[in-house]
């Protein structure tokens, strides 16, 4: 069942006419409004940093135009069930950022910490797919540079098992200038 209303109530009868139990399960998504995101994890840890290439912390509420940079994500397996397939790491990146595609450079292995099992580079996002065993963590990097001059939104970062909703991990998206 699919509900598309924005009434505040929705009322939803099921009835079972079988003779076994039936067990329902409501899952809700969406888009958030801009700066509604809501950071939050379970069964899963992840950090976010943001690096010169120099491999320097960088500050990215203000990146002058025509830096390039590195978005770095390590996400964590607490060790809490057994192994984590399929998990899914979606980053969006902000429409004054442009991603640097180093496969079409040949140098791809530059920024390897981990290796993924497939990644997805679109012009404005990095899908990024791997497993991940207990107590392991994966760090996964992908070359940027702060093109555009302006104010954009940085949208939040999710991590999440494709196949069990209990297994998540998602930051806060925020504003990020880019400037002469």
């Amino acid at each position: 069942i699919q509900i598309k209303n924005n009434e505040k109530e929705n009322k939803i009868d099921i009835i079972n006419n079988g003779k076994t139990p039936l067990f329902a399960r409501l899952i809700r998504r969406g888009i958030p409004l801009v700066g509604q995101e809501i950071g939050g994890s379970s069964n899963l840890k992840m950090s976010v940093s943001y690096l010169s290439n120099t491999g320097k912390e960088l500050y990215i509420n203000d990146i002058k135009q025509g830096t390039d940079f590195i978005s770095e994500v390590t996400v964590a397996h607490p060790g809490i069930r057994g192994d984590y397939n399929e998990l899914a790491l979606t980053q969006i990146f902000p429409s004054g950022w442009e991603i640097i595609n180093t496969r079409l450079t040949g140098t791809d292995n530059i920024d390897e910490v981990d290796i993924p099992e497939y990644i997805d580079i679109r012009d404005d996002r990095a899908l990024i797919y791997f497993d991940l065993k207990s107590n392991e963590s994966k760090t996964f990097r992908v070359r940027l540079n702060a093109a555009y001059k302006g104010n954009f939104y940085l949208p939040a970062l999710a991590t999440e098992a494709m196949y069990d909703n209990s297994i998540y991990s998602q930051n806060r998206g925020k504003w990020v200038k880019v400037s002469e």
